[in-house]
């Protein structure tokens, strides 16, 4: 019974506790009620035992020891007696908690089988769910499908209509076809025999032109001998002498005669032979270079006629009968025009400063640096005041001609960081040689302290339009946006030319060539 009800009640039975001998004993003797004499007996007993004499006394107290020792007899029995029955139910206690842990370990074992049953109730009714979910949606796919197989028969049924009809519309059209295709082939029969036809005329063609063309070949090698006969045999009339060469009048015996300038580098002998002769190369490759890129640009320079390397010659235009170079044009404009007329000497200055920034400023925007930027080296076309028409003489631009090329190098504005030093150095160079050409005119013709015919107001001048002209330059190649991308392009484009100008400042406080100490 108490087993059933610890399963019924899950809880844990309840454990006994065993009291030893000694504790035992001493509850006992705590409950038993023994009768103890009281005072008055006492009393009694005294004053009897002080009236007889000492041999009774004696008696007495022996029949009161052996009373006393009879009942101790007795309670030692007794409480041998609780002993052994404390012994027997000790023994049943540990027998019964024995069998309580027996029970509580078969508890404990049903409890683990009855929570493992539960859930694997709990697993089975999930699945049971599960199931019974999947069962409906296969019913419910189940019911699609045969929606669907009916749509399907029904759509096959009307595809089979339509087909029959397709069927028989593609047995009209394979009659038209049929005719269609007997017409086309007598016209494709028409265009065979003109493409072959055709080709038979490109053949002949063919045959015209490559024999044309062998003719061609043969009388340009004529022309080309004849041409070379012709330079050698025209007078070359001694122009001017320099470091590195000669300049040369010629005339060009082409379809018409040509006046032109012939650069021949002559040879250094205190120079080995081969070596010379590689480097005079490969300076003429480097100045055929820079003349075909600035043609290229729009830049104005001499056009290129013919190339000799074994005579190490170079035939080049003519600046034009006219042409002055800018330190002659500049002085005939000082000494002629000053005296007469000082206004149209300064329109002239002006004029020319423009005209002078612009075109250093197009061949630095460029990235190509001339070398030598000297006035020797820039020829002007135009022809001077007194011969040309006042009346449009002002709006007439004046054309200028950059030459000499032989020192001029050209780089990438990214893969060089000399690029600004050597810019500074050629507007150094111009400066310097245009200083040089300059006088100070006299009093009497100076209006203010800003007149353009002072040197220095002059440089000033070109510096003005040399900057100006390297803003545009960028934009004009492209690089023109609207709005706020414009502001950005212009000022992208005015950090190289302060650059510049600011490395020009300190190659006047230095001179042109660097320090090459510290």
């Amino acid at each position: 019974k108490n087993h059933k009800l610890l399963l019924d009640n899950d809880e844990e039975p309840p454990k006994f506790e065993i009291e030893t001998s000694s504790d035992f004993v001493s509850n006992f003797l705590d409950n038993v009620e023994i009768d103890e004499p009281n005072e008055q007996n006492e009393a009694d007993i005294n004053t009897l035992l002080t009236s007889i004499n000492p041999n009774a006394q004696q008696r007495i107290l022996l029949a009161k020891v052996n009373v006393l020792t009879e009942e101790n007899h007795n309670a030692a029995n007794i409480i041998s007696n609780l002993k052994a029955e404390i012994a027997q139910t000790k023994a049943r206690l540990n027998e019964v908690e024995e069998e309580r842990a027996k029970l509580f370990q078969s508890h404990s074992a049903l409890t683990n089988a009855t929570n493992k049953l539960k859930k694997e109730h709990d697993a089975l009714k999930s699945k049971h769910s599960v199931s019974e979910c999947e069962r409906i949606r296969f019913r419910s796919d189940n019911d699609s499908l045969k929606r669907k197989l009916d749509q399907n028969e029904s759509e096959i049924k009307r595809l089979t209509a339509r087909i029959s009809r397709a069927q028989e519309g593609i047995n009209r059209v394979k009659l038209v076809n049929v005719q269609t295709n007997e017409n086309q082939r007598e016209s494709f029969e028409a265009i065979r025999r003109q493409l072959n036809e055709a080709k038979a005329n490109q053949k002949r063609l063919e045959r015209q032109k490559s024999e044309i063309l062998a003719a061609f070949r043969k009388q340009t090698k004529l022309i080309d001998l004849l041409r070379r006969q012709k330079m050698s045999d025209s007078e070359l009339c001694l122009v001017k002498q320099g470091a590195e060469a000669k300049l040369y009048k010629a005339t060009l015996f082409s379809t018409e005669p040509k006046l032109c300038i012939v650069k021949e580098r002559f040879t250094k002998a205190y120079r080995h032979p081969q070596l010379d002769r590689l480097l005079t190369l490969h300076r003429m490759k480097a100045e055929l270079r820079q003349l075909w890129q600035c043609s290229k640009l729009g830049i104005p320079v001499p056009a290129v006629y013919h190339v000799d390397s074994t005579k190490r010659q170079i035939w080049m235009s003519h600046a034009g009968p006219n042409s002055l170079t800018l330190h002659h044009w500049l002085h005939d404009l000082y000494e002629r025009t000053i005296p007469q007329n000082p206004g149209l000497c300064r329109r002239y200055y002006d004029r020319m400063a423009s005209q002078l920034g612009q075109l250093l400023s197009k061949l630095h925007s460029h990235h190509i640096v001339h070398g030598d930027l000297t006035t020797a080296n820039i020829m002007v076309r135009q022809k001077l005041p007194e011969q040309m028409d006042e009346s449009n003489g002002d709006s007439e631009p004046l054309d200028l001609v950059l030459i000499d090329f032989g020192l001029s190098t050209g780089v990438s504005c990214d893969s060089s960081m000399r690029l600004p030093e050597e810019k500074g150095v050629d507007l150094y160079v111009f400066e310097r040689a245009l200083c040089s050409v300059l006088d100070r005119p006299p009093a009497d013709c100076i209006e203010d302290g800003s007149d353009i015919l002072i040197p220095e107001n002059m440089l000033e001048r070109c510096l003005h339009y040399y900057e100006h002209f390297y803003q545009e330059m960028p934009r004009n190649n492209g690089l023109e946006k609207a709005g706020q991308k414009r502001q950005k392009v212009q000022a992208e484009s005015r950090a190289p030319v302060k650059e510049i100008l600011h490395r020009l400042s300190e190659i006047r406080m230095r001179g042109r060539k660097r320090v090459c100490i510290g």
